[in-house]
């Protein structure tokens, strides 16, 4: 299976690319470690927004960082796992807490975060508003919850 992960050296390359060619581009992001039903409408949710879709994933460091332990699957396993869904055009490992510099970099036409933060600030905010990114909450209610998932799992 070809992945689809990008490097970021690379990644101003397609970026240009796509927006000579008047590509739409929607950037998404998510630590993806049990993926489940949520991740999937949000992933295809976004892809609906446009017609290029970044999903950046965290890197295991900065999962670590997030959560407190390592991830369930490791970063080879989810960028396999992303890179087969159709909807996902590239992925992007992301070793920072945020997608911020990742949003100041592609500057993309749309950022999403999931449902779950409508109400709330989160650090890409202000970033995506830099950029004249329009911020998408993606989803339903938040039924599923990698973090719930884990408990169970782990019981």
């Amino acid at each position: 299976m070809r992945s689809k992960r990008l490097q970021e050296k690379n990644l101003l390359q397609y970026v240009n690319h796509y927006k000579r060619s008047d590509k739409t581009i929607i950037l998404a992001g998510g630590c993806f470690d049990l993926f489940h039903p949520g991740h999937l409408e949000y992933l295809h949710g976004a892809k609906d927004l446009g017609d290029i879709l970044i999903v950046g994933i965290n890197s295991d460091d900065s999962i670590q960082s997030i959560k407190g332990k390592r991830p369930l699957f490791p970063l080879k396993e989810r960028v396999a796992f992303l890179s087969s869904l159709e909807c996902v055009d590239h992925l992007l490992v992301i070793p920072d807490l945020t997608l911020v510099r990742a949003i100041q970099i592609i500057k993309p036409h749309f950022f999403v975060k999931g449902i779950d933060y409508q109400g709330k600030t989160f650090p890409e905010q202000q970033a995506a508003k830099d950029v004249g990114a329009d911020i998408k909450l993606i989803g339903e209610k938040k039924l599923y919850s990698s973090t719930q998932l884990k408990k169970i799992y782990e019981r």
